[in-house]
């Protein structure tokens, strides 16, 4: 019997989010028998119950906390520099002795790193010859003097054989096209679901994934509600985090932030609406997309939405913000609509108007639906990964995927 290829996956994040459910997903659709993978997970959190139930070998160690990031969803203005300082101590820290400590003990071929901020892991991977992935699900930003993007890049380049971005928007703002791809997240397509206001009686059901977080545009859609037609419901899923009284228990920098954007107002307001309601952190948020009428993916920052593409594969029409790499997965006027980002009214009109014409949203679900078969199902993405890792065993001087 020839011998399984072992691959160690490296997870940073804690909780649930799209790069772990990714990931798991890619796990349960390798196949076992060229396969034996196991997680290795560096924070604790919920993540982890996720990939266990799941039968998938699963690790935790505590690892430093930091890690070097440069992206649009953790950008920082240029007075907080200090903070880099910290950063540079933790990454020579693990780099040279934290992560060759634990790679030691661990028996695989391939290292596949869940994400761009592990670069110190990648250096410590190369260093002791393991064949080195690295899938970037973040878009990168180059800031303002572009050097900590200089030195991402450069560490990213040198430290890793082959990088898997989740778009082309990603791919190009990393930049290092001769030795990446891009490989969408993919999901498992339903061969049952329900039609997009099947019942024009019902309430329609609009479903946000993002909690209270601002990125993903939930000030937005807060502040939209009030423009929405009657018979709409606005069901919010995810963690919805209030600013605590005692300041002292979090950054007050922070603290002041959410005080000037009221988000503990926002969230009262949603709390005591009658056309919302709060479904809070799902375990399988399946049951809803499938419920639900239309999906909205309002984000104010530059993101690849995994909810959109999963609201595709359930014939759903989505609504997101013109940010971009959002064009990727939402064709205008094709499978959904796109509106101005940070616009509430904008966001309004579009639901009611997609409500008010069940026709048209329903083709929007059905063009959806066959871009989710197209481009996000699970088999001709898992071919590609699948061809990565070959190639990478056959030590294959010119990596190609298409």
């Amino acid at each position: 019997m020839k011998k399984r290829i072992k691959i160690l996956f490296i997870h940073h994040g804690a909780g649930i989010g799209g790069a772990p459910i990714s990931l798991r997903n890619l796990i349960l659709n390798l196949n076992i028998d060229k396969y034996q993978c196991k997680v290795l997970c560096l924070r604790p959190g919920s993540h982890i119950k996720l990939f266990e139930d799941a039968g998938i070998d699963t690790e935790l160690i505590t690892a430093p906390k930091r890690f070097f990031s440069h992206t649009q969803t953790g950008r920082k203005q240029w007075y907080y520099f200090p903070y880099l300082i910290p950063i540079l101590i933790e990454w020579v820290y693990t780099a040279f002795y934290f992560a060759p400590k634990h790679l030691k003990m661990q028996d695989c071929d391939i290292i596949h790193l869940n994400s761009h901020v592990l670069s110190s892991w990648a250096f410590a991977a190369k260093k002791r010859n393991f064949k080195v992935i690295m899938h970037n699900r973040e878009a990168i930003t180059k800031g303002y003097l572009g050097i900590r993007y200089i030195i991402l890049k450069t560490l990213i380049s040198k430290y890793c054989d082959f990088i898997i971005n989740i778009s082309e928007d990603n791919k190009k703002r990393l930049g290092l096209i001769n030795k990446s791809t891009v490989i969408y997240n993919f999901v498992d397509i339903p061969k049952e679901y329900r039609l997009t206001m099947s019942n024009a009686k019902d309430q329609k059901k609009i479903l946000y994934l993002g909690g209270s977080a601002s990125i993903k545009g939930f000030d937005t859609l807060v502040d939209s509600l009030k423009f929405l037609d009657e018979g709409i419901v606005v069901q919010i899923a995810g963690h919805i985090n209030k600013t605590p009284n005692d300041i002292l228990q979090r950054n007050i920098v922070k603290y002041i932030k959410e005080v000037i954007t009221k988000k503990n107002k926002r969230i009262e307001i949603i709390e005591n609406s009658s056309n919302t309601e709060i479904l809070g952190v799902l375990d399988n948020p399946y049951p809803y997309i499938d419920g639900c009428d239309i999906l909205i993916t309002p984000f104010k920052i530059e993101h690849f939405s995994r909810p959109a593409i999963e609201a595709f594969a359930y014939g759903k029409p989505v609504i997101g913000s013109d940010v971009e790499g959002m064009e990727e997965i939402i064709d205008h006027e094709l499978n959904g609509l796109l509106i101005r980002k940070n616009m509430p009214i904008d966001l309004a009109r579009a639901i009611n108007r997609l409500c008010n014409e069940p026709i048209i949203a329903q083709s929007f679900g059905d063009n959806g639906r066959k871009k989710a078969i197209d481009q996000f199902s699970v088999k001709p993405n898992i071919q590609k990964i699948e061809m990565i890792y070959t190639q990478l065993m056959n030590n294959s001087s010119s990596m190609q995927v298409k």
